[in-house]
């Protein structure tokens, strides 16, 4: 197994509660990989990823990179969402586009965005490929939610080709490799108050 540094995401921005749950389920429409899924078609790319601990859930969204350094689209929104079950991950992407990690929930903290500088993984989805982006363990830290990230693609064939079997000797080594995100850490909310209330007069 090789061992990569893993890159702390630092000075990430945590959300408030009731947007974080909009922002998470706001992508459920990321097409689903199931067992019975054939490989990827024209337009697709699937990527796998292991992911710990069990119920993490971390969004990938497109972005562009320049100078080295990696600009998120203009969606606040996920573009992928991915849950950990059994130690792994996997999804669709849309292929053709770079796409990084930007955002985190493991172990009861986030979700935590990536901003500002962050060192975070980045990944090109290939068109008809199935990529192995590496093995992520999150940890929670005071200030956010920390990964390493280490390589077994190895093992996660041995998992796609248990539990994926019409992608049986799909996966191919693609492990995400850091740079700094330029988005802004700032956000902002638009709150409606409720129209004021006319009392008739008697």
């Amino acid at each position: 197994m090789t061992k990569t540094t893993g890159n702390p995401v630092e000075r990430l921005t945590p959300l408030a509660g009731g947007l974080a749950v909009v922002l998470m389920a706001g992508c459920s429409v990321t097409p689903r990989v199931g067992p019975q899924s054939p490989p990827p078609g024209p337009g697709q790319a699937y990527v796998v990823m292991g992911l710990q601990p069990q119920g993490a859930i971390v969004q990938w969204r497109r972005g562009t990179l320049q100078n080295d350094r990696f600009i998120a689209t203009d969606s606040d929104l996920a573009d992928v969402v991915m849950h950990a079950n059994g130690g792994y991950a996997i999804a669709q992407f849309k292929s053709g586009q770079h796409y990084a990690l930007t955002q985190i929930f493991a172990g009861g903290k986030g979700p935590v965005e990536a901003c500002g500088g962050t060192q975070v993984p980045v990944v090109f989805a290939q068109e008809g490929a199935v990529l192995y982006a590496g093995d992520f363990k999150l940890e929670p830290a005071e200030w956010g939610v920390r990964y390493a990230l280490t390589s077994d693609v190895a093992g996660a064939a041995r998992h796609v080709d248990a539990v994926y079997p019409k992608l049986a000797g799909h996966v191919e080594m693609r492990v995400a490799r850091a740079m700094p995100i330029d988005n802004p850490c700032v956000r902002t909310i638009i709150v409606r108050e409720p129209a004021a209330t006319t009392k008739r007069k008697k």
